[in-house]
């Protein structure tokens, strides 16, 4: 069966990253190696990835893409530059790429952004918002409803599976401006 994967903020070769919010890796190569590994693990071929940004420092980091598994989904994030993202085309494992993607798993709407967002498409209606960009836990005065972080800092490196997503949400309040009936026009 076809799995639905959500991660982000890999930050492939990006060596300063590395020495504020990872220093348990002596080198980039390390700390890449043991993410694509992470990844290879959980997801398989044909499986979907939903990757929320910031994927490498380095343009040569785009290579990595021919390494990971799943059938990729692929937004931009704050660190993704034009250069890398003018390549994704040449990879046939990417299926989509933009700056945002609102999404159906399963019946669900969820709403992909790399940045944290107060309000987002369908959210009255009780769509989830997933995110990254935060490489520690976010205060949770800043979350308002069905909101996810799916950063790798924060979820040990490693993706997130929707059956995790789903169970997470069910913790998290209902959104701020949610809606509980449809109105019916006269």
């Amino acid at each position: 069966m076809t799995e639905h994967w959500c991660i982000s903020d890999y930050h492939f070769y990006h060596k300063k990253l590395r020495l504020k919010y990872r220093l348990q890796w002596d080198s980039d190569d390390e700390m890449n190696e043991v993410m694509i590994q992470n990844t290879n693990e959980l997801v398989k071929r044909n499986d979907f990835l939903y990757f929320i940004g910031d994927f490498t420092w380095r343009n040569h980091g785009i290579k990595i893409l021919e390494r990971l598994n799943g059938q990729i989904f692929f937004i931009y994030g704050n660190h993704d530059k034009k250069t890398i993202i003018n390549k994704l085309k040449n990879y046939k494992n990417i299926i989509w790429h933009g700056e945002q993607k609102g999404i159906k798993i399963y019946g669900q709407k969820i709403f992909l952004n790399h940045y944290l967002m107060v309000s987002w498409n369908c959210c009255h209606w009780g769509s989830w918002h997933i995110h990254g960009h935060h490489h520690n836990p976010v205060p949770e005065e800043f979350y308002t409803g069905k909101v996810m972080n799916v950063g790798v800092d924060i979820n040990d490196y490693k993706p997130i599976n929707f059956g995790q997503v789903k169970d997470y949400m069910k913790t998290r309040p209902d959104n701020w401006n949610l809606i509980r009936k449809k109105y019916k026009e006269k």
